[in-house]
């Protein structure tokens, strides 16, 4: 956890580590563990495929520029409630965005690609073993069409991926969970 602190203030400062991509960040919430592998990574300056398109042979409906976070991992330690995912939203803030910040939500088909085991995590039955879900690997959570206020220069932008979703008991009671995980990418202009 201190070496991703110490490389998003390396990164902050306009220098680059060649490390950053072995960079992960946990985030707990009570009963929900979130992983993402890698928190830092480049924007790049070309179109992507989102998970739901590469599951129905659409390439390219991410367009530039694009940013992939190779794998997302949920686990669940909860013995009395399940938790349903409702949506990942990668969101940014940054003078270097257009408006300032910048929305991309990972939800319905495009979050059923992601996590093609489904949405739910069941009730913790063993400690040992508890629920875990984790993101298709070949494709990762993209998003594309980041609004860069100028493309010609380079910016890093920090950002979190919220996770939203809901528990519910064995009475059929339902309650809301938000967890946020400190994410980035760097832009490095295009000359």
């Amino acid at each position: 956890m201190k070496f991703c602190k110490k490389i998003t203030i390396m990164m902050t400062l306009g220098l680059m580590g060649l490390s950053l991509a072995s960079c992960k960040t946990d985030g707990s919430d009570g009963s929900l563990n979130v992983t993402v592998r890698p928190t830092g990574v480049y924007a790049l300056p070309v179109k992507s495929t989102s998970c739901y398109g590469a599951s129905t042979g659409t390439a390219g409906d991410l367009s530039s520029p694009s940013v992939s976070y190779n794998s997302v991992t949920l686990v669940w330690t909860d013995a009395s409630k399940s938790f349903t995912l409702a949506y990942l939203d990668l969101f940014y803030s940054s003078p270097a965005l257009s408006g300032g910040s910048s929305h991309n939500y990972l939800a319905d088909l495009e979050l059923g690609a992601l996590f093609p085991g489904g949405l739910t995590l069941p009730a913790m039955t063993n400690p040992s073993s508890p629920p875990t879900m984790t993101s298709n690997t070949a494709c990762g959570a993209r998003a594309g069409g980041i609004p860069l206020l100028n493309q010609q220069s380079s910016a890093f932008v920090a950002g979190v991926l919220k996770v939203v979703g809901y528990t519910t008991d064995s009475s059929g009671n339902t309650a809301p969970v938000q967890l946020q995980i400190p994410i980035s990418f760097q832009w490095d202009g295009i000359q």
